[in-house]
């Protein structure tokens, strides 16, 4: 190989972005979901939403439907909670917690969620289920799918 040849595959090289390491253990996803549960009972949905992807390929489903993108899902979240007491106390039940694939790149979270209206315990709750799946960025796991029923 001549010099100038070795110096084209050296500049390639060293121009390369350095590979970002996006991994993440299980606890740091259920982190994240602690910070949204403590913001939730806040009444800080703009706090909650931290925790999922700023991103438009978002996926939100719910019996609703589907909402597509980071922006949508905190402008629905606005429009279904106007004011913390609509918001009520939620709290989060977790039932599976495993990876989606072999090279844990993607993390699935079931479990169940409950709202109740307020403090008092003879309020109503609502309640259902959820399947997330996280995924690794640079500042930590993201939401990237939420299927909440």
């Amino acid at each position: 190989m001549s010099w100038s040849r070795f110096l084209l595959v050296l500049l390639c090289i060293s121009c390369q972005s350095p590979k970002v390491d996006h991994s993440f253990a299980p606890s740091d996803a259920l982190d994240v979901m602690q910070d949204q549960l403590g913001a939730w009972n806040r009444g800080d949905i703009d706090g909650f939403m931290e925790g999922y992807w700023k991103s438009d390929s978002l996926q939100f489903l719910t019996s609703r439907g589907l909402r597509l993108g980071w922006e949508k899902v905190r402008q629905g979240y606005h429009k279904s909670y106007p004011t913390a007491e609509k918001m009520g106390r939620l709290t989060f039940d977790y039932e599976r917690v495993e990876w989606a694939d072999d090279r844990q790149e993607m993390l699935y979270v079931l479990g169940k969620w409950r709202v109740r209206e307020s403090n008092d315990p003879l309020d109503s709750v609502h309640s259902g289920w959820f399947h997330l799946t996280f995924k690794g960025f640079e500042d930590g796991p993201r939401i990237v799918a939420d299927h909440t029923w």
